[in-house]
């Protein structure tokens, strides 16, 4: 709950944002997600995706834009009882590059996005025991990040991003695990703006 709280904190110190070239929002979303070295295949979990962003333009192309997620990742078998969830406060750090495109008389802005993200992990557990598996994993994990977000109006916008992990997450050799693992997904989100410079 303190994780909640400490988020909603971190989003709610972006309404106050006035400065120039500063934007800052809320993301209310879901991941799609799967791991890779387990001996299921397909993203056949899902799981929410909340938090907030600032965005700081650099210039008429160029924004860096920090995120703070509240992240569920995980597995799940298609056809076997087989699901693991895991919770992260994911820090997202991004390079976003803008390109203006023109939809009748108004201008919008498809922001082309890649970068690091940094997770820390709140807790695993196997959905179907209702077992905490936190102990077999570290603490954290280290992602790639690329995709799109497209301005739909001065207010909302819609993102679309993949993810994946850059480094095994698991503490040592799990049964079950052949590479990895990996946390492989597709996040999509709404995303609200409280404040444009």
């Amino acid at each position: 709950m303190k994780h909640i709280i400490l988020v909603l904190l971190f989003i709610a110190s972006f309404s106050f944002l006035n400065a120039q070239n500063f934007d800052g929002g809320l993301v209310i979303g879901y991941n799609i997600s799967q791991i890779d070295g387990d001996a299921f295949a397909g993203y056949h979990k899902a799981g929410a995706s909340l938090g907030g962003f600032v965005s700081y333009r650099l210039n008429r192309t160029l924004v860096l834009q920090p995120e703070i997620l509240w992240d569920q990742l995980g597995s799940a078998g298609k056809n076997v009882a087989f699901s693991n969830r895991f919770n992260y406060i994911s820090v997202p750090l991004l390079l976003k590059f803008a390109i203006p495109i023109q939809i009748g008389p108004k201008e919008h802005d498809l922001q082309l996005h890649l970068g690091p993200v940094v997770g820390v992990m709140i807790n695993a557990r196997d959905l179907i025991t209702k077992v905490d598996i936190s102990d077999n994993y570290r603490g954290y994990d280290v992602r790639g990040v690329a995709g799109a977000t497209f301005d739909v109006s001065r207010r909302m916008a819609l993102c679309l991003r993949y993810g994946y992990s850059l480094a095994p997450f698991a503490k040592g050799t799990i049964i079950g695990i052949a590479r990895g693992p990996f946390h492989n997904y597709i996040h999509f989100s709404f995303r609200w703006y409280l404040s444009q410079g």
